[in-house]
């Protein structure tokens, strides 16, 4: 596969000072080798290097197409913040897996964050877009209240809440014979939902667990999003 670059408008001269930069200091691409141009809406086009200079590289754009490795499940994931690189891993692994938006939020039990760094989360979700060959970089928005996260969730046709209750309903159970158009995943925070979280997200969503094992904060919604990526047939 072409290495993918995102750009605001296919055309000749369409990338910026960094991805030249990358084309000629690590990739090291030279003339007549080819690119992809996607302006992250879906579109996309080989591009054929015509001439590498020390401060532009030219190209000959061929013919506009649709990308083709989007996910007709639109899934929105809200996920807890995390301390270290936890939710790093998590936007890269859900973006490759095909997420249509992430949406970091602050519950009570979140340790050690502060109010987290969606520049470089934005950064982390176009390089896995482009690495895993999509034609759309998922936003990843600004962390929200625990409050509003639910309310946002609960506005999707299929909503789930996932937590970890031993007898709970399993997710692959809570799934319906029809297929939406969009769907949300809550997952949460190192130290667990509170009982007062749990109890207003569960008057809310549908609440579901992840199997008998307590999965890690940044694994949780990679496995949610697979299990749906499977059920609807984008797996």
């Amino acid at each position: 596969m072409n290495p993918r670059f995102f750009v605001e408008t296919i055309e000749d001269n369409a990338l910026s000072r960094e991805q030249t930069h990358h084309i000629r200091r690590v990739l090291r691409l030279r003339v007549g080798e080819y690119i992809t141009l996607c302006n992250g809406k879906g579109d996309q086009a080989q591009a054929e290097i015509t001439a590498v200079g020390d401060s532009a590289v030219a190209l000959r754009v061929g013919k506009i197409e649709r990308n083709e490795a989007e996910p007709s499940l639109a899934v929105t994931l809200y996920i807890a913040l995390a301390k270290g690189e936890r939710i790093d891993y998590a936007v890269q692994k859900s973006v490759e897996l095909g997420a249509a938006a992430i949406v970091p939020f602050v519950s009570a039990r979140c340790i050690g964050v502060g109010g987290g760094k969606p520049a470089r989360w934005r950064r982390i979700a176009e390089s896995a877009a482009a690495q895993a060959g999509r034609g759309v970089v998922p936003p990843v928005q600004e962390p929200v209240s625990f409050d509003r996260a639910i309310a946002l969730a609960a506005t999707a046709p299929l909503s789930f809440f996932c937590y970890e209750l031993p007898t709970g309903l399993p997710l692959r159970q809570a799934l319906p014979r029809v297929i939406p158009e969009s769907a949300a995943i809550v997952t949460g925070p190192e130290g667990g939902f509170a009982p007062e979280e749990a109890a207003l997200a569960a008057a809310k969503l549908q609440t579901v667990t992840l199997g008998r094992r307590i999965l890690r904060c940044e694994t949780a919604p990679v496995a949610a999003l697979a299990a749906l990526m499977f059920w609807s047939g984008n797996l």
